[in-house]
């Protein structure tokens, strides 16, 4: 041994192999359901200040329907726009129909007061938080939402 090697006593070891283990085996004991692993605090519901039921419907020129249901008018987004809006409508629509639901319950779109905008599916339970998918995006609801509500 030279006088550059290092020396690592027992002691530092031992607590590093006991603390791995200990990590390990928390971790195993949750997944085997042996330990249950603590719940996060469920959030405060907050009423929505604007909130409008909706459902989508697909025409054969490629235009997408979204239906007002309980008042306010129908919006129309025509083929070559609202690509963002209709991947979405698509995919909970398709959602529904894997799962053997059809489209009488309505989708409701919402936005908080504090402009936090999603759009729910009571039929799956399903929310999205549509704030994360970037500015344009949800500008894209968020014009839908007060454009059908008018």
């Amino acid at each position: 041994m030279s006088d550059h090697d290092p020396v690592i006593g027992k002691t530092p070891l031992i607590a590093s192999a006991v603390l791995l283990l200990t990590c390990v085996g928390a971790v195993g004991a949750v997944q085997a359901g042996w330990v249950p692993m603590p719940e996060a605090p469920a959030a405060s519901p907050e009423a929505p200040a604007v909130s409008r039921q909706v459902r989508f419907q697909d025409r054969a020129d490629g235009s997408v329907v979204v239906q007002a249901v309980g008042g306010g008018r129908d919006v129309v987004i025509p083929p070559d726009s609202g690509g963002f809006l209709r991947g979405v409508a698509r995919t909970l629509t398709r959602d529904r129909k894997m799962r053997g639901l059809g489209p009488e319950t309505p989708f409701v779109m919402s936005e908080s007061r504090d402009g936090a905008l999603s759009l729910s599916d009571p039929a799956t339970g399903r929310t999205l938080k549509l704030d994360a998918f970037g500015p344009d995006n949800r500008a894209a609801f968020r014009d839908l939402l007060h454009q059908g509500a008018a």
